[in-house]
């Protein structure tokens, strides 16, 4: 979320079929999604390739653990 927030473009994620708002913690929290699953990542806004790699990059780190 915090990364998230730091662009202007809306950032949605999905899993399961349902959407979810990705600069909301409690809309991702309810997304209860866990280790392995997987999940899609969108963006639409002047920033959405930039948001999209930092994110990806955030994910792929494990987010930094």
């Amino acid at each position: 979320v915090e990364e998230a927030k730091k662009y202007s473009s809306k950032v949605t994620l999905y899993k399961d079929d349902k959407e979810y708002n990705g600069k909301s913690l409690l809309s991702i929290l309810s997304m209860g999604a866990h280790k392995g699953e997987s999940i899609a990542i969108a963006a639409d806004g002047t920033d959405e390739d930039i948001v999209i790699g930092s994110l990806k990059a955030l994910i792929e780190s494990g987010f930094g653990e």
